[in-house]
């Protein structure tokens, strides 16, 4: 059975929010922190200077790539230190997406054995700059897709995340 992608969340990454400490139970590292500090002022300024819509689309690309390079690294890190990070993911993902909610799939519905318990691969997207693959055991396979928008008035970091996969009898009683 073939199953189709579809968006679980969709936010703005806040600089002064830990995604690791909420989705994982972990916190981000300091290093990741200051490159996320370091954005948050090049926006900022950005935002106060005002730039023309050519350059701000070639900014927002730019701040797309580095933003998912940064936030593939965090992951990384996260899932090497916290052998919980896997399942903890997931529950997140799933108790927290409204998507999740309206198809019927609850974390407690999952089968144990299905719980994924480690990472098997994150990296960028083939032929994308601003997307990040994360791929679990079990089956489970996830898109980050990062999008730094409205560069003109109020400079954003959008970040999409979609199953891409997930084991076929989750849902199974």
């Amino acid at each position: 059975m073939k199953q189709e992608y579809f968006t679980v969340i969709q936010c703005a990454l806040r600089f002064n929010q830990d995604f690791g400490q909420i989705w994982f139970g972990s916190p981000c590292s300091e290093n990741y922190s200051q490159k996320l500090n370091s954005i948050s002022l090049r926006l900022k300024e950005l935002n106060e200077d005002g730039m023309p819509y050519e350059e701000a689309e070639q900014v927002a690309e730019s701040i797309s790539m580095t933003m998912s390079d940064i936030f593939m690294h965090e992951l990384s890190n996260i899932f090497q230190t916290n052998k919980n990070a896997p399942s903890n993911f997931v529950k997140y993902i799933i108790e927290s997406s409204e998507r999740s909610r309206q198809d019927g799939l609850y974390f407690g519905f999952i089968k144990p054995a299905q719980i994924p318990t480690r990472l098997i691969h994150i990296g960028k997207a083939f032929d994308s700059c601003d997307t990040v693959e994360l791929y679990l055991d079990k089956g489970w396979q996830f898109n980050f897709q990062m999008r730094c928008i409205n560069m003109e008035c109020n400079p954003t970091i959008y970040m999409s995340i979609q199953i891409v996969g997930m084991p076929t009898r989750e849902c199974a009683a």
